[in-house]
């Protein structure tokens, strides 16, 4: 909403220089607070709460597949369908026994992904179990309330609302699986976990076709590696945490909280 509100700065900045305590996620967060009139003594960088709500990684998801190789695309929108497919493709020519979680934003897109993915491969469905889902290449994951399990399951994800310009999802989920992850170039909406992930080397950001050398990594058996990567994926997130601690002391300094 930044872009909106500078169009207006000089009508809005009076009310923004009112504010007692500003609690910032990032340091461009700040900067862009400070460009809107919120006075410098009212500011401070204190990381993103929401981290701190991610707790650990829940049991694995029982999928159809027993302990088959999976891909997870995880929140994912019309539009991106084809980096979806695309990315399994190239994970299962690195290790053919891949099988592929789809995990649609809006559940009321998922007959559109099962058109497009049935045209493909064999499809199973989450809400309707059959006894072939076993030979299944995919999984719809039209159900909700999972998506944490299946990437408990998984040695890699796809993030989803990247590849179109949404803004990009939450990595911190499949951080707390311990899993690489890679996504499109929009990633507006989370920029600073995203960069926090990629300067662990967990995480791979950029526009199609995208780079896959992470995923491929793991997807190719090399058990040290997944184990490196699952604990500097765990190590990046838990470096994150405390936001909600030094907000509310924030606020305490300000005299906004007793």
């Amino acid at each position: 909403s930044w872009p909106r509100y500078r169009r207006f700065r000089r009508a809005v900045a009076p009310a923004f220089a009112t504010l007692t305590a500003v609690a910032a996620r990032s340091k461009e967060d700040a900067a862009r607070f400070a460009d809107l009139g919120v006075a410098p003594e009212a500011l401070r960088v204190t990381g993103n709460t929401k981290v701190d709500t991610v707790g650990e990684a829940p049991p694995p998801l029982a999928l159809p597949w027993g302990d088959a190789p999976v891909l997870v695309a995880a929140s994912v929108h019309p539009g991106e369908e084809d980096a979806v497919w695309e990315t399994f493709l190239t994970v299962r020519r690195v290790n053919p026994a891949a099988r592929l979680v789809v995990a649609p934003r809006h559940l009321d897109r998922a007959d559109g992904w099962l058109r497009f993915l049935g045209k493909r491969a064999r499809v199973a469905v989450r809400s309707r179990p059959g006894p072939g889902d076993a030979g299944a290449e995919v999984l719809l994951l039209d159900t909700h309330g999972e998506l944490r399990a299946a990437l408990s399951a998984a040695r890699g994800a796809f993030l989803g609302g990247t590849v179109v310009p949404v803004g990009g999802h939450s990595p911190l989920e499949a951080a707390a699986a311990g899993i690489p992850q890679i996504a499109g170039p929009h990633v507006e909406n989370v920029r600073e976990e995203v960069r926090i992930l990629r300067g662990s080397g967990v995480m791979h950001v950029g526009p199609m076709p995208m780079n896959t050398d992470l995923l491929c990594t793991v997807f190719h058996g090399a058990e040290p590696d997944s184990r490196d990567i699952g604990e500097r994926a765990r190590a990046a997130l838990d470096a994150m945490r405390g936001a909600s601690g030094r907000s509310l002391a924030w606020l305490r300094e300000r005299g906004v909280l007793a």
